[in-house]
């Protein structure tokens, strides 16, 4: 008769055991494995990729988080390869008129995108000195950088006053020395010689 012994029996089952493979899922496809997922209850959620820069490819249906764009306009959505488009209503008439950035004994004045708030670089600026009653006065330079939005203006001499700032598709103000009539704008002679 046979005599077996139990811890050459446990022996056996655990070499067995460690023989075969073990499969372990490290990764979930919520698209395939998930039903009715709710993240409602998580610590956090990020469904976009986030940045400074918008990237240089995208492919059709990407989503874009720009952290340097203004608030409220940040997400981009990639609408042709490559291409990507500011997912917000443009800024209309009864919107956000202008901006008026004020500035004192300045050769230089920069204002950003979240200043400004304008999600276009086809900016209208004019600038008008500190004096009572105020004068158009003409920048040596303007320049809108393409990526960010911040304007740069630049004086011949420093000096003080503000600058207007206005996009397309907005109301403008008329300032002291501009006469606004519909679409059109003059400049009055009386006030600017």
């Amino acid at each position: 008769m046979a005599t077996h012994s139990f811890g050459n029996l446990a022996d056996l089952w655990v070499g067995l055991l460690l023989a075969v493979p073990v499969v372990a899922q490290t990764q979930l496809d919520l698209r395939t494995q998930g039903r009715n997922v709710d993240f409602s209850a998580a610590e956090s959620t990020r469904p976009v990729k986030t940045g400074f820069d918008l990237p240089v490819t995208c492919a059709v249906r990407d989503l874009f988080f720009r952290s340097s764009s203004a608030a409220g306009k940040n997400l981009y959505g990639c609408t042709t390869i490559n291409t990507w488009t500011a997912q917000v209503a443009l800024i209309s008439p009864a919107g956000v008129a202008n901006y008026v950035a004020p500035f004192s004994n300045l050769s230089t004045l920069t204002v950003t995108a979240a200043q400004h708030g304008f999600d276009s670089p086809n900016l209208l600026v004019t600038c008008f000195d500190a004096a009572a009653p105020s004068k158009v006065i003409q920048p040596a330079a303007v320049t809108v950088d393409l990526n960010t939005l911040a304007v740069n203006i630049t004086f011949s001499t420093p000096g003080s006053g503000r600058c207007v700032l206005n996009a397309p598709g907005t109301a403008y103000v008329s300032g002291e020395g501009l006469v606004q009539s519909g679409p059109e704008f003059a400049v009055d002679a009386a006030t600017v010689p």
